[in-house]
């Protein structure tokens, strides 16, 4: 039985760190972020364009003596062309309240994913990635860190019977999140992710959509910060849930593999020696007032600790 774990998360909230810390592993084998798959392969997505279309080996990701067979063998079998190959999904907003409406929204967005094509043939492209990296990687345990609910829901809707999916939710303070993805909007020049509250209620929204949606779906759920602070037993509970056979440990020191992982962040991506689990609070004094006062007023409105 070959397993896959993903990694879920709001952006900037620690999912890059985690997939590098799980493909330590000796049996595990990192993917990074599959859904962004399409973009490298056009070389035109943002994520692509920051790692300038390159693998994490350092070879361009066309010409990649690892992904470069595999993109063929999928072509293969899916009779498709290499830009054909979809393992992300893009579905148009369903509703203009779904902020507030949090069960209607996700009830919408299932029935959307699970009645149509999108999800299917998402499910179905990227678990044939999948089975070809488990070949090329000679690794039965993949990693993958693409952190997007639509993907889940294909992904647990639509499992082969030959394999196992595993769940890791990984959460970080949401100011800290709003404040992270401001300073990489920036330098990425995103002008839509340059708002600290812009970022603080999306991020919110993504929390509150995933907890109602992971309520009846297997997983574990974790923070950033006691990743960080209290590593021992968060470590614990990540190995009682992932199982003996799949992981006894989680390694921060790097196995001086060959990585072929894809996307996640760029400041992490060319990590060759011991993980250091630093968390950075430089954020609390940088959000100015009004932000801290709007900050507060939603999550009292909200009842978020």
């Amino acid at each position: 039985m070959k397993t896959l774990i993903y990694i879920i998360s709001s952006p900037r909230s620690g999912s890059t760190l985690l997939a590098n810390i799980l493909g330590n592993s000796s049996g595990i084998f990192n993917v990074g972020e599959l859904t962004s798959l399409n973009g490298f392969i056009n070389q035109n997505s943002r994520q692509a364009i920051a790692f300038k279309n390159k693998c994490s080996c350092g070879s361009s990701f066309l010409d990649c003596s690892f992904w470069k067979p595999i993109l063929a063998r999928v072509c293969h079998s899916q009779k498709v062309g290499i830009k054909d190959i979809k393992t992300n999904i893009l579905i148009p907003k369903s509703m203009a309240f779904r902020f507030i409406f949090l069960k209607k929204h996700l009830s919408n967005l299932k029935h959307q994913l699970i009645n149509g094509d999108k999800a299917k043939n998402c499910a179905k492209h990227a678990f044939s990635v999948l089975d070809e990296v488990v070949t090329s990687s000679r690794s039965d345990t993949l990693v993958d860190s693409s952190k997007n609910i639509l993907n889940l829901i294909a992904y647990t809707q639509f499992l082969p019977s030959d394999w196992n999916l595993k769940i890791i939710y990984i959460k970080r303070k949401p100011e800290a999140t709003a404040y992270s993805v401001k300073k990489a909007g920036k330098r990425l020049r995103i002008k839509k992710y340059y708002s600290y509250f812009f970022n603080f209620i999306k991020c919110i929204h993504f929390n509150r959509l995933l907890k109602v949606y992971l309520q009846d779906v297997d997983h574990i759920s974790i923070s950033l910060e006691d990743l960080c602070t209290n590593f021992k037993d968060t470590e614990k509970a990540l190995l009682d849930y992932l199982g003996d056979e799949i992981i006894s440990k989680l390694c921060l020191d790097s196995n001086c593999r060959l990585r072929h992982d894809l996307g996640g962040s760029v400041s992490l991506n060319t990590l060759d020696k011991r993980i250091e689990l630093k968390l950075n609070s430089g954020w609390q004094k940088k959000i100015n007032i009004i932000e801290k006062i709007a900050t507060r007023f939603v999550k009292i409105l909200l009842r978020i600790q």
